[in-house]
């Protein structure tokens, strides 16, 4: 058997038994409870703010004279954003915290989706009450962690390429940003026709590499990434 993640609204993060449905562990996330206003946006869906574990080790020693066990034994542990806007890494089996909980984002940025790409984690976060819609990157290789930001506009979808960079849609365009400094690369503003809503998507074609976005009259647009 082995386990699947969930994270609810009210900062819960839960394990199943993929196999059997039967609950591993649940956990409440500790400072979640005092921020109920961003569980929810009205008007946008749910994010997925959990990110599940894969093979590999999550980051080196803290230091050269960290010699201690690794309390991942190995493992990339689950990442999971709390409604306060904290990012937590907790052990996959056990439900416990593999490091300190680190602030990401401010408190007031609603729900935000999370994406790993690299060695950088990303939140994107929509448009949601005073808050206007954001992409955040944390580097949590680095002590004290480096957290960059960017503010497209009022959509948040993200998609990473395969050369790190990643892809954000603004009010009216597509925007190429930095690896983890979140710096503008470039954009392509369509000539026809306005954005509509979603997430961009990255694939492969021809040994070449492609970005997709859906258009508000039903059209995908798909643009070289070169």
């Amino acid at each position: 058997s082995y386990g699947a993640f969930a994270a609810g609204s009210d900062g819960t993060v839960y394990s199943v038994d993929a196999d059997l449905g039967t609950l591993f562990w649940e956990r409440r996330l500790e400072d979640s409870s005092s921020h109920p206003e961003n569980a929810a946006c009205e008007g946008v869906p749910a994010p997925s703010n959990v990110i599940t574990p894969a093979p590999g080790r999550i980051r080196p020693p803290l230091d050269d004279d960290d010699e201690g066990p690794d309390p991942t034994h190995g493992n990339r542990p689950l990442r999971a954003l709390s409604a306060g806007g904290r990012l937590y890494e907790i052990h996959p089996s056990t439900g416990n915290d593999t490091f300190p909980p680190q602030d990401f984002l401010p408190a007031q940025a609603g729900p935000a989706r999370l994406t790993l790409s690299g060695r950088f984690l990303y939140a994107a976060a929509p448009s949601c009450g005073s808050s206007p819609g954001r992409v955040w990157s944390i580097d949590t290789r680095t002590v004290p962690p480096t957290i960059a930001s960017y503010e497209p506009g009022k959509r948040s979808g993200i998609a990473a390429g395969f050369d790190g960079v990643l892809y954000a849609l603004g009010p009216d365009s597509v925007v190429a940003l930095t690896p983890g400094s979140l710096q503008k690369k470039d954009y392509y503003q369509p000539g026809e026709g306005k954005l509509g809503s979603g997430t961009p998507v990255v694939f492969a074609w021809e040994h070449r590499e492609w970005v997709g976005v859906f258009t508000e009259d039903s059209r995908i647009l798909v643009l070289d990434s070169r």
